[in-house]
């Protein structure tokens, strides 16, 4: 799916120059430009944090209406406050397997939890029937076609359980639900170190040049060893992945002198919505 940048045409093109003061904002439809995001195979959190450094703005800018799996092609709505139509599109033309489209200057912001719901396309692949030797194609997809519809009305009769995936809680060496437990439980060192926590095997598929882990991910689990073991915050700093905003604010905070017990303000320093997660 390719979305090209547009400007809806309900909403007046924005005018060039700066956009000082509300009446401006109010005259282009809303002080909040939203728009549809499409990504593949990255985080929208990291296709957020590349549009914000290129608009020079700031991330916290930026709101959604739901989160999708990093992994995924997905396409979600998100807004951006005092962001000019032109800065977007001429920021979004040099991302990588990511597209934004359908831009709208509306009076509102997007929060978490403004998600309707989700549409999926699912491709059932590999499909076989007992003695299909014996049946045409044309008959293997009419059948098809009716154990799905079949199982479709079954759902949406009974309903189904909906289980939680190992996304929802993180993809690293401690879940998300570990670290959320022990800020309750006042560890904030403990979470801190949580969130930090890294994968021995990864430095050793690192060395090894495998290919079963992504370059970012190796180079993560390096520079975290590297603070863990020595301390050095700008080193580590230096090979961690920028993707990896946690860590990067976690880090920065007490690799400072003053701070390297300070470990309330470095959850502090975490983006809101990462703190909520």
């Amino acid at each position: 799916m390719i979305i090209s940048p547009k400007v809806a045409s309900s909403r007046p093109n924005p005018q060039p120059g700066q956009v000082s003061n509300k009446s401006s904002w109010k005259a282009l439809g809303g002080e909040y430009l939203h728009f549809s995001m499409y990504k593949l195979g990255k985080g929208g959190d990291d296709v957020l944090g590349y549009l914000a450094y290129a608009c020079k703005t700031p991330k916290k800018n930026f709101q959604i209406a739901g989160n999708k799996d990093r992994r995924a092609a997905a396409v979600q709505r998100v807004s951006a406050y005092h962001l000019q139509a032109k800065t977007l599109i001429g920021a979004a033309s040099s991302l990588y397997s990511a597209k934004i489209g359908d831009l709208q200057y509306r009076p509102q912001q997007l929060e978490l939890g403004d998600l309707l719901g989700n549409e999926f396309v699912i491709t059932l692949r590999d499909c076989h029937f007992q003695d299909e030797a014996a049946i045409e194609d044309q008959y293997k997809l009419e059948w098809l076609s009716l154990i799905v519809r079949n199982a479709a009305s079954k759902l949406k009769k009974d309903g189904f359980l909906n289980y939680f995936g190992l996304q929802r809680f993180g993809t690293f060496e401690t879940g998300t639900h570990i670290v959320g437990r022990l800020m309750l439980l006042d560890d904030l060192k403990g979470a801190c170190n949580a969130i930090l926590a890294y994968d021995s095997d990864v430095l050793s598929m690192a060395q090894a040049e495998s290919r079963w882990e992504s370059q970012d991910v190796k180079a993560r689990a390096h520079a975290l060893k590297i603070f863990a073991t020595t301390g050095n915050s700008r080193e580590a700093l230096n090979e961690l992945p920028k993707r990896f905003s946690p860590e990067h604010s976690i880090i920065q905070h007490l690799g400072n002198r003053n701070q390297s017990n300070d470990y309330h303000g470095a959850l502090m320093s975490m983006w809101r919505r990462q703190r909520d997660l």
